[in-house]
């Protein structure tokens, strides 16, 4: 992967960091919310989707799920970025850390029945705008998580990383 990044102009430090994701299975958690459609609104999508496309052009994602929505997308390619998002209504509530545990930790991580490959890279991207949930909750949801994967014993396949990437200039909110 990483010769095919630095051909493509990628530096080599750059490139071999994104060649590390291949050792992990990525989700996104994307904040499809109102508050994502709002104020410099334009700017927000318009980033969200350069991100998106950046990450699927490194890595074919596993599954993009949503914060407010239901939609789930799955072995998303540079190619469905755009038709995806045409689909989304930016619409709905932040409520990031029950997100987080309903929409990826527990059908992705604590599901036994669909044991993991490699560890599981979660990149949650929000603008950081917290609606209808305790400030706590994102944390708690995190520690738990971590716990959680502690205690179900020593194979690498069970653990989780999570990456934060704020979109916007709602600064220090997540």
């Amino acid at each position: 992967m990483a010769k095919v990044l630095i051909s493509q102009g990628c530096s080599t430090e750059m490139a071999m960091r994104f060649s590390a994701l291949t050792l992990y299975d990525v989700a996104l958690l994307i904040d499809d919310s109102t508050s994502m459609a709002v104020k410099d609104s334009e700017n927000r999508i318009d980033t969200l989707r350069t991100i998106v496309h950046a990450i699927v052009k490194i890595k074919t994602i596993a599954t993009i799920r949503f914060v407010s929505g239901g939609m789930i997308a799955a072995n998303v390619t540079p190619e469905k970025v755009q038709k995806m998002f045409e689909a989304i209504r930016f619409d709905g509530l932040s409520m990031i850390g029950t997100a987080l545990k309903r929409r990826i930790l527990e059908p992705l991580l604590y599901d036994r029945q669909h044991p993991r490959k490699k560890p599981l890279l979660i990149i949650v991207l929000t603008d950081g705008e917290v609606e209808c949930e305790n400030e706590a909750t994102l944390k708690t949801v995190i520690k738990e998580s971590v716990t959680r994967m502690t205690h179900t014993g020593s194979n690498h396949t069970d653990k989780v990383g999570f990456t934060f990437v704020q979109v916007g200039n709602n600064f220090g909110r997540v």
